[in-house]
């Protein structure tokens, strides 16, 4: 018989702090099949909040993604940070939301993202924003926890 495993929900995804204040935040607030059942996009079916602030515009909407989705940008983030270079992108198997992080050798980082909250409705979000290397530790420390609970693209071993 399997351990039933609980999780404190909501969980911090993380959060990208910019520059001017600018800043994108993801929270985790209900989780599907977890442990047991792995979600098409990797990982598990999850639903939290997603907050994008960029200048004087902000959206505020609830967000379907997977943990495995997560992990994947996780693995990219940190590359991107040990090398100063390359590009780390989150999106979801839904298509609402696509992040990319550019960096520089400089510790610089542009950031360019798209939001769309109904595929059938043409209003969309893009932005840039910009931010470097030191506000980067903080986000690979939530994605860290979060693959520390929910594993990789394959789940929990």
């Amino acid at each position: 018989m399997k351990e039933k495993i609980t999780i404190e929900l909501p969980l911090s995804a993380f959060k990208l702090k910019c520059y001017d204040n600018e800043y994108l935040c993801l929270t985790i607030d209900e989780v599907f099949g977890f442990p047991n059942v792995i979600a098409y996009g990797g990982g598990y079916g999850a639903r939290g909040n997603l907050d994008i602030q960029v200048g004087p515009y902000n959206v505020h909407p609830v967000h379907c993604f997977t943990t495995g989705e997560l992990y994947t940008f996780y693995c990219q983030l940190q590359k991107c940070y040990d090398s100063l270079s390359g590009v780390a992108i989150l999106t979801n198997t839904e298509q609402e939301l696509e992040l990319k992080l550019m960096f520089n050798k400089s510790g610089k980082i542009r950031v360019i993202g798209e939001f769309q909250a109904r595929p059938d409705v043409s209003n969309r979000l893009c932005f840039e924003m910009f931010t470097d290397q030191t506000f980067i530790c903080e986000v690979l420390a939530d994605l860290r926890k979060v693959h520390q609970t929910f594993g990789s693209t394959k789940g929990i071993a």
